[in-house]
């Protein structure tokens, strides 16, 4: 999906029938509870407004242009972040293998 994806029909709606699925089940007191508090933990940034899953409607509307255009506009190199867990010897030696 990093490179050169297809987002062929087929998939894109497997893929929202599996996610409307997954909102059904989440979709419990304890969860509207849960998102009632990090909107209010997280009033001042974009969390408290746009939850990771999506917006039902918004899933609803997805078809394969769209989703091809938002990858073009935001999957790049540069907006990019890499992290790096354990154990490092040199790191310079690391980053130079990186790039």
């Amino acid at each position: 999906i990093a490179f050169h994806p297809k987002f062929l029909a087929s998939r894109v709606e497997k893929e929202r029938r599996a996610i409307l699925s997954e909102q059904q089940m989440m979709n419990t007191i304890e969860y509207r509870v849960d998102c009632q508090l990090l909107q209010h933990l997280h009033s001042e940034n974009n969390l408290s407004k746009r939850f990771p899953m999506g917006l039902e409607e918004q899933i609803k509307k997805w078809d394969a242009v769209k989703i091809r255009k938002f990858h073009e506009r935001w999957y790049f190199p540069g907006n990019a972040t890499l992290y790096i867990v354990g154990d490092i010897d040199d790191i310079s030696d690391t980053v130079n293998h990186i790039e």
